[in-house]
Order: C-alpha cells, then structure tokens, then sequence
C-alpha cells in the first residue's frame, strides 16, 4: 500500500468498523439475557471488541472480536463506547482530510507537467 489515497481509504475503513464496534455494543448495553439462561452463557450478549493493527507497507487494519471475560473493562461500557465514537469520527474525518489532500496534490503534479 504505497499511495497516500490507499493508506486514508484503510484508516477510513478502520474508523468505520469502530463506528459499528461501538454502535452494536451502545444499542445492547441493556440486553437481558433470557430467563432460562445461566450465568455466562454462550447465548447472552457478548460485547464486540475492536483491535485496530498497523499494516504492512502502510494502512491499518481492524479486527474484531467478541471481548474475553478476562479482558479489562469487559461488558459495555457507556462512557468509553461514546468515546470510541468521536475518536471514529474524528478518524474519519481525517483521512477524509489526507485523500482531499493527495488528489489535490496529484491535481498540481498533472497541471505542472500538462
């Protein structure tokens, strides 16, 4: 991944999933399990986790999970989630910015030479 547009458009995709990541977790923060349920059933909701990596060549990558009972701040966690929101929003809107800034630039370097 060598071109700065292929780079922004991972780090769009990324933020996007941890749009979603958080938007599943906020809208089942109160989902009960069922009746018959036991304790830590496989049938309750689990929380989704997302670990966003850095790529080879450049980019970056999301992947996502649902969390571990061991993991820190397992479960939902309103105030972080709502977090994980504007840090995706701001995610976005920056490599938004990055790609504006590339085609521009590519505009420039064809206008230089034509």
């Amino acid at each position: 991944m060598d071109s700065a547009s292929a780079i922004a458009m991972s780090g769009m995709f990324a933020a996007e999933q941890r749009l979603n990541v958080a938007a599943w977790n906020i809208a089942n923060a109160t989902t009960d399990p069922p009746a018959d349920a036991q304790p830590n059933a496989v049938n309750a909701f689990q929380a989704l986790r997302a670990d966003q990596t850095e790529t080879r060549g450049g980019g970056t990558a999301v992947t996502v999970r649902t969390q571990f009972p061991n993991d820190a701040f397992s479960g939902v966690d309103l105030p972080s989630e709502a977090i994980q929101v504007v840090a995706a929003r701001y995610s976005f809107a920056a490599n938004v910015a990055v790609m504006r800034t590339a085609a521009q630039m590519q505009k420039v370097l064809l206008d230089t030479f034509a």
